[in-house]
């Protein structure tokens, strides 16, 4: 989170987005999310009810533990799906 925040000066030029999780001990509580409301040219997306590990994969048990995620399935997938349409749309038009 910190390096995130500490270098999005220098990526002012380039598309930037961020796909959300919700808030747990993993990511801070949300603190980055919350942070990157005050950057205006970051593009957010949250995935309601998503967990920390939904892009590792689902189901994955450090993450259950740790961060207390019971996102399903079916949100995981949202939240994979969420990610590649927003790389897609940083890379523009091939």
């Amino acid at each position: 989170n910190g390096l995130i925040r500490q270098n999005l000066p220098e990526l002012r030029g380039l598309r930037v987005s961020a796909v959300g999780a919700e808030p747990s001990p993993c990511n801070r509580h949300g603190r980055l999310g919350e942070s990157l409301r005050a950057v205006p040219w970051v593009h957010r997306v949250d995935v309601p009810g998503a967990g920390h590990g939904d892009f590792e994969g689902h189901g994955i048990a450090i993450y259950r533990r740790a961060c207390g995620d019971t996102s399903s399935e079916e949100t995981s997938d949202r939240y994979r799906r969420a990610v590649v349409r927003e790389v897609a749309a940083c890379l523009g038009p091939s």
